[in-house]
């Protein structure tokens, strides 16, 4: 899973609960998760913390929400509750603070899925995984690595939903992503009947570094978009991209830019024996 932590000691600004949330966050860095649980819940019954529950932790969540989601987190690691009995406890706090995290970035909000998450896959429920996943990129489109793990889970399953495809063209869901987000999204799209051509040029633009196994996948990937709708626009573009892929290339890399221009080739080649129109324009193209 993603980060987990609140680092709570530094950012609640009340300087008599400070020694309290180290204690904490000491316990659950030696693992001792139980312990932190209990800590933080005691945070509850300190006098200095009554009157600042209401209080909103910056980029964390009200003060109340980010004890409460601690003492659930480390209770889900140290494994003392059943993944059941988590589960209604994080739907029923979620639901509690949902019109006041709405429309705010509050990672002790999102931590609140993550054992729903787990619980989910440990019993294989499919449905509720992909609909918990969905529910966490509605909240937080900006958070990479759930979209990644949401992708992963739909290409397991050879499927996709009906908000999908909504979900990743969202706004906080740019195309400057990193490599492992856009060739997911290119396979998932795959699956979706949707054309990836622009994430796979998006791609190969901003990844010139990328592992021989990855430009495998990309390659791979694109030829099947260039075999499913083979037009001349099409293959121009996205042999535009591979030989600017190969332009972008250190001496060192030599070897990506063969294969690069090899599968050009074979896509011009191919392209000319089926007697595509402006197949010249393609090979003239920089």
């Amino acid at each position: 899973m993603p980060d987990d932590t609140l680092c709570l000691s530094a950012r609640v600004n009340i300087p008599a609960l400070t020694a309290a949330f180290v204690t904490a966050e000491s316990l659950a860095a030696s693992c001792s998760y139980d312990l932190a649980a209990e800590q933080y819940r005691s945070i509850f019954n300190l006098p200095e913390a009554k009157s600042h529950l209401d209080d909103e932790v910056r980029h964390r969540g009200a003060l109340r929400l980010c004890l409460e989601s601690a003492v659930l987190l480390y209770q889900y690691k140290a494994s003392r509750t059943s993944s059941d009995q988590l589960a209604r406890q994080c739907e029923h706090l979620l639901k509690k603070y949902a019109k006041e995290a709405a429309g705010k970035d509050w990672h002790a909000y999102e931590l609140l899925f993550r054992p729903i998450l787990t619980n989910a896959g440990r019993k294989k429920d499919v449905p509720l995984l992909l609909d918990t996943y969905e529910r966490v990129l509605r909240y937080n489109p900006w958070d990479q690595d759930f979209a990644c793990l949401y992708m992963q889970t739909l290409i397991g399953e050879g499927r996709v939903t009906s908000n999908t495809v909504v979900i990743l063209n969202s706004d906080g869901m740019p195309a400057t992503r990193g490599a492992e987000f856009l060739l997911l999204k290119c396979k998932v799209l795959q699956i979706a009947g949707k054309d990836g051509l622009c994430e796979l040029a998006a791609w190969f633009r901003l990844n010139p570094d990328c592992s021989m196994e990855s430009l495998q996948d990309g390659l791979e990937y694109g030829r099947g978009l260039m075999a499913k709708q083979p037009s001349a626009a099409r293959l121009h573009r996205y042999c535009s991209a591979l030989m600017n892929f190969a332009l972008a290339q250190h001496d060192n890399r030599l070897q990506y830019v063969a294969r690069v221009l090899l599968e050009r080739s074979k896509l011009l080649g191919q392209a000319a024996a089926a007697g595509s129109n402006d197949v010249s324009t393609v090979k003239a193209a920089p």
